[in-house]
């Protein structure tokens, strides 16, 4: 059985109630970390195969090295103004709880202090025991 055959098997199991469905989706959450990790081992290997090649394809995919550059700044006044931005997002918040019991909230010059929208999303949260 191939991965996908593996797949639709686990939603068909749910689905007619032979497999638990918090048990498919630890199944799932397992599986893919262990495919994360295969990516990553598996990374240095792909790279020297299709080093040089941009027309390397497996299946429906075209397979290319890429590369992103990341910065660090070292800036005093970036941190600074970042101190600055955070601040002010603590005041918005703090708007906000001021707003749900209809109260404006002013900042240390007297100006209101537009309230934060706060946006709330459920998840499952998996802890090892």
């Amino acid at each position: 059985m191939n991965n996908l055959e593996h797949i639709h098997q686990i939603y068909a199991d749910v689905e007619n109630g032979i497999l638990d469905p918090v048990k498919a989706y630890v199944m799932a959450y397992e599986a893919e970390k262990m495919y994360g990790e295969l990516r990553k081992d598996l990374m240095d290997q792909v790279l020297e195969k299709i080093s040089g090649n941009k027309d390397y394809t497996c299946g429906d995919y075209r397979v290319l090295e890429a590369s992103r550059t990341t910065w660090k700044i070292d800036d005093p006044e970036v941190e600074r103004m970042k101190a600055i931005i955070k601040a002010r997002e603590i005041l918005a918040k703090k708007a906000f709880k001021a707003s749900e019991a209809g109260e404006d909230f002013f900042d240390e010059n007297g100006e209101i202090i537009p309230p934060a929208e706060p946006k709330y999303s459920t998840f499952i949260k998996l802890e090892k025991l």
